[in-house]
């Protein structure tokens, strides 16, 4: 914001309407908005209220990011005891890495509800006594496999990330499956293939 004069000393002056739009000024960007979005709440070309609610949703994005990053770094604390060489680490370090990248400018979505809902019947056949390659259990592997594809967006480093976490580090953000259900899913998975294959 440009002085409207200066002192014979040369400090700036302003005025009490200065002052109050100075004060404005620091106010929005103490709520993180940019200049532009700043300058634009403040010269009517933009509703503050549609700034604000535009903020809002950038804030609420970037802290479920950060609340994924906690709980990546939470993960790779706990696989770094866990895991049995550095190789390992490093490597569940570089899918975690791909996958982090992949979500960052995601939307959140319902691909984790998604997720939990297929664990869960998964889950029930598979207590039920239901083999891995039974059609019912197929289907839901097939069910997993578009799913996995979707968040992936057919990307196959994306792809090979989920595959290693999935298969070396499934506590990391698994959305309640366990290394039972990921390993009879994986069976699922091999009896699809098969079941194309054939065709």
């Amino acid at each position: 914001m440009s002085a409207r004069g200066r002192t014979s000393g040369g400090h700036r002056l302003y005025t009490s309407e200065d002052v109050r739009r100075l004060y404005q000024i620091r106010a929005l960007r103490e709520f993180g908005l940019s200049l532009t979005e700043t300058a634009s709440a403040l010269d009517g070309s933009v509703s503050l209220d549609s700034v604000l609610r535009t903020h809002l949703q950038h804030v609420e994005t970037r802290l479920a990011q950060l609340s994924s990053l906690r709980d990546w770094l939470a993960a790779a604390c706990v696989q770094a005891g866990a895991l049995p060489s550095t190789e390992s680490l490093l490597a569940t370090l570089e899918a975690m890495s791909v996958i982090a990248g992949h979500t960052r400018n995601r939307r959140p979505s319902d691909t984790r509800h998604a997720w939990t809902a297929l664990g869960q019947e998964l889950r029930t056949l598979r207590d039920a006594g239901q083999p891995s390659s039974s059609s019912t259990v197929i289907e839901l592997a097939q069910a997993a496999r578009d799913l996995i594809n979707s968040f992936a967006d057919h990307d196959q480093a994306v792809l090979d990330a989920l595959a290693h976490l999935r298969r070396n580090a499934p506590q990391l953000d698994a959305a309640g499956w366990d290394q039972d259900l990921i390993e009879f899913l994986d069976d699922a998975l091999t009896a699809l293939d098969r079941q194309e294959d054939l065709r």
